[in-house]
This record gives C-alpha cells, sequence and structure tokens, in this order.
C-alpha cells in the first residue's frame, strides 16, 4: 500500500465548516468520497471534492496506483492565517470582522496498478502469432558496419555472434 499527497492552503472558509465535512468522507474509497461531497451543497464540500480529486490524480498519475482501491486516509484541516477588517458603527466606533482562512491536507492510500489486463493482452497477441507461425520480421544485418555513437569493440563483438 503507497499513500499520496495532496494540500490545499489558504482557502476561504473557516477551518470548522471544513472539518464537519472531513469527518465524513475519511476512510471511505475516493469514488464514494467524491460522489458523496459532490451532491453536498456547501463551500467546504467543494474545497474537500478538489482536494481528494487532486490526491487522486496525483496517486494515478505519478505513482501508477489503481484508482479503484484508493482510499482516503486521512484528511487535516488546519487553520491558516486570518484576514481582520473593521466596519464602521454607531458613535464613531468600529467592530473586527474576522475572514478565516484554512488549509487541508489529505493523505490516500492505494494498491500499485498490476497491469493484468495489458499482460494477458501480451500474453494472447504472442500466442496468436506462435499459432499462425508468423515471425516478426527484421533488417538483415551488414558486418563490419559502424553506426554514429558505436565504438570498433562493439562491431567487433557483432561478427564474433554471427
Amino acid at each position: 500500500m503507497k499513500e499520496v499527497k495532496a494540500i490545499s492552503k489558504y482557502l476561504r472558509v473557516s477551518a470548522r465548516k471544513l472539518r464537519m465535512r472531513a469527518r465524513s468522507v475519511i476512510n471511505l474509497t475516493v469514488q464514494n468520497a467524491l460522489m458523496f461531497l459532490q451532491y453536498e451543497n456547501s463551500k467546504s464540500a467543494e474545497f474537500l471534492y478538489d482536494t481528494i480529486k487532486s490526491a487522486a490524480s496525483n496517486a494515478t498519475n505519478n505513482f501508477n496506483l489503481d484508482f479503484n482501491t484508493l482510499v482516503v486516509k486521512n484528511v487535516q484541516v488546519n487553520e491558516g492565517p486570518v484576514l481582520k477588517r473593521t466596519q464602521a458603527r454607531a458613535r464613531g466606533r468600529s467592530d473586527r470582522i474576522t475572514k478565516p482562512t484554512s488549509h487541508i491536507f489529505v493523505l490516500v492510500e492505494g494498491d500499485v496498478f498490476s497491469g493484468e489486463i495489458k499482460k494477458e493482452a501480451k500474453t494472447k497477441n504472442i500466442l496468436k502469432k506462435k499459432i499462425s507461425g508468423e515471425k516478426k520480421k527484421s533488417a538483415p544485418k551488414k558486418i563490419g558496419e559502424v553506426k554514429k555513437g558505436q565504438t570498433s569493440n562493439s562491431v567487433r563483438v557483432r561478427k564474433e555472434e554471427m
């Protein structure tokens, strides 16, 4: 089992709201988690959806993991910097408005894609060729010919092989 991560930073939603959604997708398969978050009507679900999808893409493209075996192992939500604003009030006073941000860390776990389907297809093609008697045609080799980047030693070895 291999683990892959994805991080989204400085998201304009509070960490508390994100944690509510994050608890519901831990230990689900990536397919189920994405399906669940797709129909949630909240900004935090949208951010989680994008981050989990990014982790799944990292796993399949960069680490050759099978998408069907991916599981959301851990989702960690941390608080980011807070944007502080003021709002004018009566009698010359002001109230502070805080606009929180947060960071999401998603850990996805899965098995390496075995590629059994591709291997089976290759073996079937080889068996068909053997049965039908087809052979791979190759160009005739000329003895003593030196190609660009070859040394004279490699030419000698070819002569001895033939």
